[in-house]
């Protein structure tokens, strides 16, 4: 994200001028119905995320406003494109088919081109890569130890960021191994012990 400061005036005879001042997000959706809000010159903005902007400003005097605003646009571009996986498969999977979820800081999808590779995690050799979109799937993968990353490129700039990488995963098809890990004797004994409490007349029981 970035700051940005815009400044303007206007060159009006007689009357206390103001300025009302609208930012807005390119492309315009039909959504984006954000009304004018007073302002003042030099006018700031906070932590703006990257993408195209339109800034509008127009000159207010008592009740008469200005109906042909003044509009400029610009881009905001803090610098690498970077890229997050979101999703991914756990350390061991038996599935072969898998998918990878990601995001970037790319202010849009269109900003941004992705390239995804899948990586043998044993010899690094390239098991597949291509230009990609999230999610990346892939199919019937053999058994093997494996890592995927991908890699984002600013195509306005241009600026290729740095691969983002997984950690490896293991693709294990192999049915569960059981192991005894304490055998009990086939020929055990079992001993029990009787004793009572005679009475006057005994219990005919010995102990």
């Amino acid at each position: 994200t970035s700051d940005v400061n815009i400044s303007f005036g206007a060159d009006l005879d007689g009357g206390t001028t103001t300025f009302e001042c609208k930012l807005r997000a390119l492309p315009i959706l039909p959504s984006d119905v954000a009304p004018f809000s007073e302002c003042t010159s030099p006018h700031r903005y906070i932590a703006l995320a990257d993408g195209l902007y339109e800034f509008s400003v127009r000159a207010v005097q008592g009740p008469v406003r200005d109906f042909t605003p003044a509009r400029v646009e610009f881009r905001v571009d803090s610098g690498t494109p970077r890229v997050s996986l979101t999703q991914m498969p756990g350390a061991t999977t038996r599935s072969t088919s898998l998918s990878f979820h990601f995001v970037s800081n790319c202010a849009t999808e269109q900003q941004c081109v992705y390239f995804c590779e899948l990586r043998d995690a044993i010899t690094g050799n390239t098991v597949e890569g291509s230009v990609c979109t999230s999610p990346k799937p892939y199919l019937k993968l053999d058994e093997g130890q494996y890592r995927f990353r991908v890699q984002a490129t600013d195509t306005v700039i241009p600026l290729q960021g740095p691969f983002t990488t997984s950690d490896l995963f293991v693709v294990d098809r192999s049915p569960p191994v059981v192991n005894v890990t304490r055998a009990v004797s086939p020929t055990a004994i079992a001993t029990v012990h009787f004793s009572s409490t005679d009475g006057p007349m005994g219990s005919g029981v010995a102990s």
